[in-house]
């Protein structure tokens, strides 16, 4: 008789990234550090599929592959080197991270609550303890360039002095 028929399906608790968490752009030279993914699998999954969410439709696509295919036997972690897509204006905190069993039918999918993906600067002047000396246009006429590297794709800086 089919009428009895049912299924146990497995869920999943995401740990990383959380709310508010701000993740910066991977970069090998600037910023060579990838950031977990962390999850929980409540009973056996052991294939997932992990996919980014960018509020800013990079590419037409809302939703970006991260892997296909991920083995979560030993582990729901994944070392995520953050792709070049900032996040800004009201959508700032609207990058997710979403996490699918694609094990079993139907898919169980659970994503996590928006996080910011940000560009990484690295200042290369002035350093840090340098003293400069107010410019005057005959007494120090010396002017002195403050400069940067980025990681990310940064179409605006403001600089402030505090």
């Amino acid at each position: 008789d089919g009428a009895n028929k049912f299924k146990i399906r497995g869920d999943f608790v995401i740990h990383s990234p959380m709310t508010n968490d701000q993740w910066k752009v991977y970069d090998v030279t600037y910023n060579p550090q990838p950031h977990p993914i962390t999850w929980t699998c409540i009973g056996t999954i052991p294939q997932v599929k992990i996919e980014y969410y960018s509020p800013n439709q990079k590419g037409g696509l809302w939703w970006h592959m991260i892997e296909n295919s991920w083995d979560t036997t030993r582990t729901g972690h994944y070392n995520w080197e953050v792709e070049d897509d900032i996040t800004y204006g009201a959508s700032a905190y609207g990058a997710k991270i979403r996490i699918t069993d694609i094990s079993h039918s139907p898919q169980i999918s659970k994503e996590s609550d928006g996080f910011m993906i940000r560009a990484n600067f690295n200042i290369g002047n002035p350093k840090a303890n340098d003293a400069w000396i107010v410019y005057h246009a005959t007494k120090q006429p010396n002017k002195y360039d403050i400069t940067w590297d980025t990681a990310g794709s940064v179409s605006n800086v403001v600089i402030e002095y505090l």
